[in-house]
């Protein structure tokens, strides 16, 4: 699914819903197949909302979303006989090559702040002073 900053997502939902019983016969035969329906309005609410999301946007805001997703899902299944009980945003899966930049970019804070831990030690042989400006050049 492509977004606002043009990164590609792959959403991975979790839809729990139950038939009512007192419209136990309207689900059974309104519907051929409530589980593909459920699912391509689940898809269609998704489609509506994440791609005008930046990444960061759709981690922050991914409760918000699936509660938008099972409140719009839940009226229209609802008419079926449906319970929409929760939708869950199990995982956010962006592009690998944004994955891999994502991975670098932590990587490379996990050094710096390494480094900027090490060059606190302070020592009285040459060794640790020599880290230390090492550590301030990189810096």
């Amino acid at each position: 699914m492509p977004r606002h900053d043009n990164v590609f997502v792959k959403l991975v939902c979790s839809i729990q819903y139950r038939v009512f019983k007192a419209d136990a016969d309207d689900a059974f035969y309104e519907l051929q197949n409530p589980r593909e329906q459920i699912q391509a309005y689940v898809f269609d609410v998704l489609w509506a909302h994440v791609p005008r999301m930046t990444l960061d946007e759709l981690f922050e805001q991914k409760n918000d979303v699936a509660q938008a997703v099972l409140e719009e899902v839940e009226e229209v299944m609802g008419a079926y006989g449906y319970n929409i009980k929760q939708i869950l945003m199990v995982d956010i899966i962006p592009d690998p090559s944004v994955r891999r930049a994502m991975n670098e970019i932590n990587a490379d804070a996990f050094k710096l702040d390494t480094l900027l831990k090490l060059s606190d030690v302070k020592g009285t042989d040459g060794k640790t002073r020599l880290l230390h400006l090492v550590i301030q050049e990189i810096i």
